[in-house]
């Protein structure tokens, strides 16, 4: 019952236009869409921002374009598959550490946050969200103190989740402090697997 709940709410949210809610950069992520993200041709209109770097974004929201459909509308929907997605990845994540229900009731945190307006609009906020989850969930579940397997599938995933949006680099210092405060829990500091992370990763995403 809850489940459902979430999910009506959540396309209630996506659908409905009892929320009035629009954003500038709707049209500029929409445009680049459109021409898969044609960094020439949008230098010759003047759309020219830090938002053209969302190269696997513009990939998967062009499919809305080039169905024939209202595009609009089949991003939203797109935006709240990635939304409910980014749920059951932050399920997922919390499982590692927490009982069921306990987990459950994260992710419903998670899913129910003001982030949720995001999945009206044509930007990838909501594949990003996913996206981030994804990560964490990666990461908690493949991490060990003794392999950096864990690290090295993290820097990949925020390698891809960089060209979603470049924002991605912001996340860097985060998880840094995070493996470093895992390693120190688990009894083997590393400065060298920490700056080996940090080089991987941020390259990756770079």
């Amino acid at each position: 019952t809850a489940l459902v709940c979430v999910v009506a709410y959540a396309a209630i949210v996506t659908f409905s236009s009892a929320v009035p809610w629009v954003f500038v950069d709707e049209y500029t992520y929409a445009w680049l869409a459109k021409h898969d993200g044609d960094l020439e041709l949008a230098q010759r209109v003047g759309i020219v921002s830090i938002l053209a770097q969302s190269f696997l974004y513009f990939k998967v929201y062009a499919l809305t374009f080039a169905s024939g459909l209202g595009a609009t509308e089949l991003a939203k929907a797109l935006n709240l598959c990635f939304w409910l997605g980014s749920g059951a990845a932050a399920y997922l994540a919390a499982r590692r550490l927490l009982s069921r229900p306990q987990a459950a009731a994260f992710a419903l945190v998670a899913l129910l946050s003001p982030w949720v307006i995001y999945v009206r609009l044509f930007m990838p906020e909501a594949m990003y969200v996913f996206g981030f989850w994804l990560c964490v969930a990666g990461f908690v579940w493949s991490w060990t103190p003794d392999n950096p397997r864990g690290e090295a599938l993290l820097g990949t995933g925020l390698g891809a989740l960089a060209l979603v949006k470049s924002h991605a680099i912001l996340l860097l210092p985060g998880f840094l402090v995070g493996i470093a405060v895992a390693l120190l829990l688990g009894g083997r500091p590393s400065l060298r697997r920490l700056a080996g992370f940090g080089a991987r990763a941020g390259i990756l995403v770079l």
